[in-house]
């Protein structure tokens, strides 16, 4: 098709599972350079979504194991730094095998501080410390750092990559969501303990959706099969829909 339309020009693609979205925008070729999503994707497959309630399970349930020693479980931490948000900016693959060939079950937060320290001494810890720094009793400080680890991941990627500008898009989306519970909490006071801020956080993510920025007049149009109706195309292509 874009051998004959090199600019895809009233072409469009057409989802029947919404979920079939994240692989095609990461599959589309790299001479695709314009197209308009024009279907919204839940916010609890969004990758940052599910790196935030990772986080908030390791440190609930550190919390809940020893709140003096704040002790995390292995599984939850390599979940952690193996994140593919995380992975890429905290390049700690050598205190991933420590992890794994010293067959460490549980550890302290501040024991996880040591390894690092031992092993990256000349390393930037700052991402290092937002993900893993203890979350004391304020609701306030938890949502700086959710927030802040947001950001470092936002300031991180590339403007000019293609993969980088969707991981963008996702990551400002929760981003906001943060930011809303911020101003939330601010105002009124309600949120009394971290339990009840993941529960109002998984409400509204539940709800909420990512919205994506385009060109809808230009370029290769993706969208679902309800967004397609009373919409002409020359070229259609249809995924999963029998």
């Amino acid at each position: 098709i874009q051998i004959e339309n090199p600019d895809l020009l009233n072409t469009a693609i057409v989802l029947g599972d919404e979920n079939l979205l994240l692989p095609v925008l990461y599959g589309l070729p790299q001479t695709v350079e314009a197209l308009n999503v024009t279907m919204g994707y839940p916010s609890k497959n969004n990758p940052a979504q599910i790196l935030i309630s990772k986080l908030f399970k390791l440190h609930n349930n550190a919390r809940n194991r020893n709140e003096k020693n704040y002790t995390f479980y292995y599984k939850e931490v390599l979940d952690i730094l193996t994140h593919p948000l995380v992975e890429p900016y905290c390049n700690v693959q050598e205190l991933v095998a420590i992890i794994n060939n010293n067959n460490f079950t549980f550890f302290s937060n501040q024991k996880l501080f040591v390894i690092y320290e031992e092993k990256y001494p000349d390393a930037d810890a700052t991402f290092f410390h937002l993900l893993f720094q203890k979350w004391e009793g304020s609701i306030d400080a938890v949502l700086a750092s959710l927030s802040g680890i947001l950001l470092f991941i936002k300031s991180a990627l590339n403007v000019d990559n293609d993969e980088d500008k969707i991981t963008k898009t996702f990551v400002y989306s929760i981003y906001k969501t943060i930011n809303k519970l911020t101003n939330y909490h601010q105002k009124h006071q309600h949120i009394d303990s971290i339990q009840m801020l993941h529960s109002i956080y998984k409400q509204i993510i539940e709800l909420a959706e990512v919205s994506f920025e385009g060109e809808p007049l230009s370029g290769l149009q993706i969208m679902g099969v309800l967004e397609s109706r009373v919409l002409d195309f020359e070229n259609v292509i249809i995924t999963s829909v029998n």
